[in-house]
């Protein structure tokens, strides 16, 4: 809107319009202060408005050439005497005469009544008003204040309340922050108010990473806080890591069985990527695209939406994330899956026992599989009719445990369990067990899963189904 002129020391920046509607407002407001800014003893030396019309253009330059330059001369003040001799001011001096019938007649341009100057600033603050993706909120404040006040130069005052929840609505917020904002406010709705929890709240909303650093960086911190777990400041691409040991008696086992080591073929396509290096890659190339494009000329409206819907993304993978770990510490709490412990139970944990060795243990009083003796599911409490006949608590041989005349054999269970823990950690947990006993036993222990599924109770039942 203004244009250098350095051939003057006067006259360093004239303000200029290009005839469209849409700025004269703006131009209004400008020509205002640089009026202000000027000597007023001095201006009478010249031709003003002349001298300030030969620095317009276009449609400006016609409408205003259209005028004398003798017409544009500023009024001077007129002084006369009334009849009774004392002297009066009759005309007031106006130094700023010309320039004012200057600016009446480009206001005739525009072709708006007083109206619908009205309904334009109306439309302008109910709907087109509302902050741009990646705008600073004291950015956004700043044209909501100049728009407030144009209202309220047409005559249009809203209350201060109205003007809070406007600004409220306006500001972008998504429903946490929001409510975060409301709560702050306790009830309280002046414009006022609203403002300064907005600019104390929210100021690290918008671009203030893309000015200080760039829109690269912007990419990785977001790659950071909305893939790498919360507020953690480890880098994105330290995974955790889980190992697991499992420890047996040497006296459980008579015999350790061989294990064949599994032969590791190289793969040729190498290690496939994860999905947080293929974000990383992807948010790398969208920086490079962002830069590119910014060098090409693309404006800076269309900057800022393609970086508020990474922002947002990056918000949603958040609010992903925390879902996740709250229904995790649930199921925690309530025992079910492999989140309280990974490891197999040893000697001396007693009732303590995971669900899974219940499943391939047989029950000393009725004999069937799936749960233990003392448990709910037995049929026959107290029987005692597979119990050992030796009343040690060592390990028993298989010629001891087996009824006369059965074919003894030594069965060797090995079972794989699918890890019901983190749904992004694509792990297995395996346990191996190795027991003598006889052919009977070992068939019980086979039995279909539908017979141990029956021995599960009422309530997990339902929660393994909903977590399905």
């Amino acid at each position: 809107m203004a244009e250098e002129d350095k051939g003057t020391s006067a006259w360093y920046k004239v303000p200029t319009w290009d005839g469209s509607p849409a700025t004269w407002r703006a131009f209004q407001r400008e020509m205002e202060w640089w009026m202000s800014s000027l000597d007023v003893d001095n201006t009478k030396k010249f031709n003003l408005a002349a001298r300030w019309l030969l620095r317009q253009s276009g449609v400006v330059r016609q409408r205003g050439e259209e005028f004398t330059p003798k017409e544009l001369e500023y009024t001077k003040e007129v002084r006369a005497r009334d009849p009774e001799g004392v002297e009066i001011v009759v005309t007031e001096e106006d130094p700023f005469s010309g320039l004012n019938k200057l600016m009446a007649a480009l206001e005739e341009i525009n072709g708006k009544t007083a109206l619908d100057k009205k309904g334009e600033l109306r439309r302008q603050f109910y709907t087109d008003l509302t902050r741009r993706p990646g705008e600073r909120p004291a950015d956004f404040l700043s044209r909501f204040r100049y728009l407030a006040a144009e209202l309220k130069s047409e005559g249009i005052a809203l209350p201060s309340s109205e003007l809070g929840w406007f600004l409220r609505e306006k500001l972008g917020l998504d429903p946490l922050r929001k409510q975060l904002l409301e709560t702050a406010l306790a009830g309280r709705e002046k414009f006022e108010d609203v403002e300064a929890e907005a600019l104390r709240r929210f100021f690290f909303l918008g671009g203030l990473f893309v000015a200080k650093f760039g829109r690269e960086h912007l990419v990785r911190t977001i790659l950071v806080w909305g893939i790498g777990g919360g507020s953690s400041w480890e880098t994105w691409w330290q995974g955790h890591r889980q190992a697991y040991a499992a420890e047996a008696d040497e006296g459980q086992l008579n015999e350790e069985p061989e294990v064949e080591e599994e032969e590791l073929v190289a793969d040729p396509a190498g290690d496939s990527p994860d999905l947080d290096e293929i974000l990383e890659i992807e948010a790398e190339a969208l920086a490079a695209e962002l830069e590119q494009a910014e060098t090409e000329g693309v404006d800076a409206e269309t900057l800022g939406q393609i970086e508020g819907c990474v922002e947002g993304a990056a918000e949603a993978l958040i609010t992903m994330r925390d879902a996740k770990a709250r229904l995790q510490e649930v199921r925690r709490d309530r025992g079910f899956g492999k989140a309280g412990g990974t490891s197999g139970p040893g000697v001396g944990q007693g009732s303590r026992a995971t669900p899974g060795f219940k499943k391939r243990g047989t029950c000393f009083d009725c004999g069937l599989a799936g749960h233990w003796a003392g448990d709910a599911a037995c049929q026959r409490p107290g029987a005692g009719l597979a119990r050992p006949k030796g009343g040690s608590r060592g390990p028993t041989s298989p010629s001891s445990s087996a009824p006369s005349g059965s074919p003894q054999r030594r069965v060797q269970l090995v079972e794989t369990f699918a890890a019901e823990t983190e749904p992004e950690l694509n792990e297995h947990s395996v346990n191996e067990t190795a027991v003598a006993s006889t052919l009977e036993q070992a068939l019980a222990v086979t039995c279909p899963r539908e017979v141990l599924a029956g021995a599960m109770s009422k309530d997990k039942k339902n929660v393994g189904a909903l977590d399905s």
